[in-house]
């Protein structure tokens, strides 16, 4: 008998081992190839979609920064405005003062003194009257309401200048009214 000797069996058998082997390498490679290109799938996914998000909050930043920058405009005017509104409150309060210091005194004098001229003095912040009594008789009822202590509490320092006796005999007195001490006083 005769023995067959196969030599392509066993080469067989070495091939399909090596083959499950190189099947199961082809698996593992392929898996590994798949996890890869979702990683990397995924990645640029996620690039492309914080790229988008960037370029939004960017727009949003230029467009506030836009809007800062109009509405600064807008404050800036307005401050203006405050600082003219402010003057012109102040100028009120001065004009104010100088129209209750004519009243009172007017008010005061009555209709026997006339109050021929009024000068701000802006240095000294004090109204300065000119004032005409017509006799000598007037002039003293004059010294003495500026005496009085109605006068004294409302105006405290008011000072008499240059009294004068004019030809067709009258009289005529310059008053130095101070407003500041009366807003002191307030």
């Amino acid at each position: 008998m005769s023995r067959l000797i196969n030599f392509v069996q066993e080469r067989q058998k070495k091939l399909t081992t090596q083959e499950i082997k190189d099947r199961q390498l082809f698996k593992i490679g392929a898996i590994v190839f798949g996890v890869v290109l979702v990683g990397y799938v995924a990645a640029f996914g996620a690039y492309l979609f914080l790229q988008y998000q960037m370029k939004n909050v960017q727009d949003q930043q230029l467009s506030l920064e836009r809007s800062i920058l109009a509405q600064g405009e807008v404050e800036k005017s307005a401050a203006i405005l405050l600082e003219k509104i402010s003057v012109i409150s102040e100028l009120m309060a001065q004009r104010a003062d100088k129209q209750t210091a004519i009243a009172y005194f007017s008010d005061l004098f009555g209709p026997t003194v006339l109050i021929k001229e009024m000068n701000f003095n802006p240095d000294s912040s004090s109204l300065e009257l000119n004032v005409e009594t017509t006799s000598l008789f007037t002039l003293r009822e004059l010294f003495s309401i500026l005496d009085s202590d109605n006068v004294s509490e409302q105006y405290a320092d008011v000072t008499r200048e240059e009294l004068r006796r004019q030809s067709d005999a009258t009289y005529q007195l310059k008053l130095g009214i101070p407003l500041l001490a009366a807003e002191a006083k307030k």
